[in-house]
């Protein structure tokens, strides 16, 4: 059983492709059902800067319950209503042994 502080939400992409003359079709985009979850932060780090512009560096790992998941992106969100934001997915392990599916963004 997983102690949820947070929400995860998956980017899902259908259709797209190409069309009969070759184009390709753009695919719609829409966001899953939110996912309980267990939000941790690997580093969250508010010293980088670009061209004069400061930005937060942060990488998390989230914990569901077991489950088919498999997306590139994902919106994380905790319980409070802190939005953390928009990120790619690095990596989804499944650790059957304790029923959960950890994922790296």
């Amino acid at each position: 059983m997983i102690i949820c502080n947070g929400k995860i939400c998956a980017k899902i992409k259908t259709g797209g492709g190409l069309a009969e003359n070759g184009n390709p079709i753009t695919p719609s985009v829409t966001w899953g059902e939110p996912i309980p979850c267990r939000i941790m932060a690997n580093m969250h780090n508010k010293k980088g800067k670009a061209n004069g512009n400061s930005f937060t560096i942060a990488s998390y790992e989230v914990l569901v319950e077991t489950q088919p998941f498999a997306t590139e992106r994902v919106t994380l969100t905790y319980d409070n209503g802190e939005e953390l934001g928009e990120f790619s997915v690095m990596q989804i392990e499944r650790m059957e042994s304790v029923g959960t599916v950890k994922i790296l963004v």
